[in-house]
C-alpha cells in the first residue's frame, strides 16, 4: 500500500513540475523553432488565430487613437482610417504565420548582427532571440516573457495555458513615440 501511495505521489509531483515548467518549455521550443527555421515546431506552441486577433486589436486601437486621423467629420480621415486598418489587418495576416515569425526574428537578428559592436562568431546571432528576457507567471493560466528590442523598448510575449499545454497567444508591441 505504501508503494502505491508513493508512486501516486511521485506521479503527482512529476505532473506538477511539468505543469510549472510548461511555459518555459513552450518558449524554448518556439525559440529553437525560429532558430532552426522549423515552422512545424513553431505551430505547436503558437495559437495563431488568437495571436492574429490580439495583434489586430492592438494595432486598431493604436490607429484609432492616432492624432493624424482624428476628425470624424472629415470623410477623408474616415476613409484613411479604414484603409490603414485594412493594411494593418493584411500585414498581421502575412506576418503571423510560422514562416512570417521566423522571417521577422531572422530579419531582426540580421539587423543586430550588422551593427559594428556585434560579435561575428557563427551561431551567436541566432541566440539573441529572447536574450536577457525575464520570465514570470501572471496567473495560473497566464505567463509573460519580457524582452527588449534594439531600441531598448519592452516587448511582452504572453502565453496562455490550455490543460497542461501552453501556447503563445499575444505579443504586446512597444509603443511608438
Amino acid at each position: 500500500m505504501k508503494k502505491i501511495a508513493g508512486l501516486i505521489l511521485l506521479v503527482l509531483i512529476a505532473v506538477g513540475l511539468y505543469a510549472a515548467a510548461g511555459p518555459y518549455i513552450a518558449m524554448y521550443s518556439i525559440k529553437t523553432g525560429v532558430e532552426k527555421s522549423d515552422p512545424e515546431k513553431i505551430s505547436r506552441y503558437v495559437d495563431f488565430p488568437v495571436l492574429r486577433a490580439n495583434l489586430k486589436e492592438q494595432l486598431h486601437s493604436r490607429i484609432l487613437s492616432g492624432k493624424a486621423l482624428d476628425s470624424e467629420d472629415n470623410p477623408v480621415a474616415r476613409a484613411s482610417k479604414r484603409l490603414v486598418s485594412k493594411m494593418a489587418d493584411g500585414m498581421v495576416d502575412a506576418l503571423v504565420t510560422p514562416d512570417g515569425l521566423t522571417k521577422l526574428v531572422e530579419g531582426e537578428q540580421r539587423k543586430q548582427s550588422s551593427k559594428p559592436d556585434a560579435s561575428s562568431s557563427s551561431g551567436e546571432g541566432k541566440s539573441r532571440f529572447l536574450q536577457n528576457a525575464s520570465f514570470h507567471y501572471d496567473s495560473l493560466s497566464k505567463f509573460s516573457v519580457r524582452t527588449k528590442d534594439d531600441k531598448n523598448r519592452e516587448i511582452r510575449f504572453i502565453l496562455t495555458r490550455n490543460g497542461l499545454s501552453w501556447k503563445l497567444s499575444n505579443i504586446i508591441l512597444p509603443v511608438s513615440e
